[in-house]
């Protein structure tokens, strides 16, 4: 009996246990149920169907008063369908990603809406896909406000029900459509050109490492790449006319040094460029070296790196520029003579540069095509105004107490804020700046990001037709992406080639039709488009004002000789 007693109370036990467990369960069913009677459905964002409300911020109409072309309009969501505007989209896809708040706003053409919780500065952005097109966003803020991202308007979603079949039945039966291009035809004939200029690395004797530039010329009509074209050097487009801008090597009383030359291409008689590599010794010691970084209509972006030599001799950009001040003008107006001397001094410097040399410093500046020689650069806020000075104080502020280093203060605020320039991520040109730690190069120089927008005197056209997630989901390896504002092409670069798609749907076509080689290492820093008639003229102004090459299409066929 006692055995069976003890056997009893542990099954008595068990079952207590096992029934406190399963009613604890029960009392969270109903906060969850819908999950859980439909297991699918959770896999599915804003699963059911939502009413669009007014907008959270002023529409891009900027008409007081106007209601927001979409308000009113219901979506409805399930596993494998949306329905929007009585119009069905099958084989929908859905990608959730965590972004910065303030980085997913900065490039949309209406601002941050003011009512959205900004909580850490994070928010979930749902992406749509219909057939692998891109349809639209949504966001969820930190309080779990759900707003729609249709046409660079934002609309408050408020859910009216969890079923999904009411919005089906009602949709109307029109034919199922890819995409939400607004109606009418497109122009019959879409030409589209590109000025796309490229920083190459190159390989030094001394190991440092420099850099040539390019221009190449791409150009489509009705979709269909026509030839394309490279020529050196920057080719700039500017509201004068055409601009040329390079970076060739000056000898000063302190020796020579990397200097920007920019020339508008009308100027028939260029003046000679004096002090090229007169004394071929004065570049033992002297190591000056810019990198342009960004080409814009009206500035420059460089990085500036110095370098000392072992004796303590250090030179800086600001000096050797000023000893350097020498007039622009057109190479091609240098004599053979003086071409000859700047190679034999160029093969003199690898045997008499026997000081080994250090990094002193890397700075960032931004110029004004107009006046290349002002070597200290314009100043943030001359660009933004105080935000600029601002976004750049809180920024390094941040930097500073994540970086661990102690004691660390900026001694001018006025240099600092000339340390900045425009650099390329994820589609569009971002502002970055930069910080030397300790004023000395001893401490790594750090870099961050502001959160600004560049203002159109600064970047003309920075607008994407192809989300970026989508370009990475079709060509993972791709590092960059330009499309036409025809929104008939997309200009997509890996780091060996440059491949052009057709733009079909707001997305890219199945295959490109194009694909060039593209030196290994090279980096854009323009894009200029011209559209229309204007292709016509920048392809002559072009061909007529450089020395061209024809860039070989890779997916051409072979031609096999006789």
């Amino acid at each position: 009996m006692r055995k069976i007693s003890a056997a009893s109370y542990y099954i008595f036990l068990l079952l207590t246990i096992t029934a406190f467990i399963l009613s604890g369960c029960s009392l969270a069913v109903p906060e969850n149920a819908d999950r859980i009677a439909s297991p699918s459905i959770q896999e599915v964002p804003f699963a059911g169907t939502w009413m669009l409300e007014s907008s959270p911020s002023e529409s891009t109409t900027g008409v007081a008063g106007e209601t927001a072309p979409m308000e009113g309009d219901t979506v409805g969501f399930s596993q494998n369908a949306l329905v929007f505007g009585n119009k069905i989209f099958k084989d929908i896809r859905y990608k959730v990603k965590r972004v910065n708040v303030y980085e997913y706003f900065l490039h949309k053409k209406i601002g941050l809406p003011e009512d959205l919780d900004r909580g850490n500065g994070e928010i979930m952005v749902t992406t749509v896909y219909s057939q692998d097109n891109f349809l639209f966003e949504f966001i969820e803020d930190e309080s779990g406000t759900k707003i729609a991202v249709i046409d660079d308007d934002y609309y408050v979603m408020k859910k009216v029900s969890d079923e999904f079949s009411s919005v089906l039945k009602t949709a109307s039966n029109e034919d199922e459509q890819d995409s939400l291009d607004d109606p009418g035809t497109e122009d019959a004939s879409l030409r589209s050109g590109l000025l796309l200029g490229v920083r190459i690395p190159v390989k030094t004797a001394d190991g440092l490492g420099d850099y040539k530039y390019g221009t190449y010329w791409i150009s489509s009509d009705d979709r269909s790449v026509r030839q394309v074209l490279y020529a050196d050097d920057i080719y700039l487009p500017r509201m004068d006319g055409f601009w040329k801008l390079f970076v060739e090597k000056r000898s000063g009383s302190l020796g020579v040094e990397d200097a920007l030359s920019a020339y508008k291409v009308s100027n028939k008689q260029g003046k000679i460029t004096g002090g090229l590599f007169q004394n071929a010794s004065d570049r033992i010691e002297t190591k000056v070296r810019k990198a342009i970084v960004y080409v814009g209509n009206d500035y420059v972006c460089v990085e500036n790196t110095v370098y000392s030599s072992q004796n303590g001799t250090v030179y800086g950009s600001e000096t050797a520029n000023a000893a350097a001040g020498t007039s622009v003008s057109e190479r091609e107006a240098v004599s053979g003579s003086q071409t000859g001397a700047m190679a034999g001094a160029a093969g003199v410097l690898d045997e008499i540069s026997h000081y080994p040399l250090t990094l002193e410093e890397k700075t960032l500046r931004t110029l004004p095509v107009d006046n290349l020689s002002n070597i200290d650069g314009i100043k943030i806020s001359d660009m933004v105004g105080e935000n600029g000075t601002m976004a750049m104080e809180n920024a390094i502020s941040d930097v500073l107490k994540n970086s661990g280093y102690e004691g660390i203060v900026v001694f001018d605020d006025e240099v600092q804020e000339k340390n900045f320039a425009l650099y390329r991520k994820t589609g569009h040109w971002f502002f970055k700046g930069r910080i030397d730690p300790d004023g000395h190069g001893q401490l790594p120089y750090m870099d961050f990001s502001l959160n600004l927008l560049p203002p159109s005197n600064m970047v003309a056209y920075d607008v994407l037709h192809v989300p970026w997630t989508d370009m990475k989901d079709k060509l993972p390896h791709a590092i960059d992406i330009y499309t036409s504002p025809n929104k008939d092409i997309a200009v997509i670069l890996t780091r060996s080639e440059i491949l052009i798609y057709p733009i079909q749907s707001k997305g890219l076509s199945e295959h490109p039709t194009a694909r060039f080689q593209l030196e290994e290492g090279s980096a854009v820093i323009m894009a200029e488009w011209g559209m229309g008639n204007y292709v016509t003229s920048w392809e002559k102004s072009f061909v007529r004002n450089n020395t061209t090459s024809v860039v070989e299409n890779l997916l051409d066929p072979v031609i096999s000789q006789p």
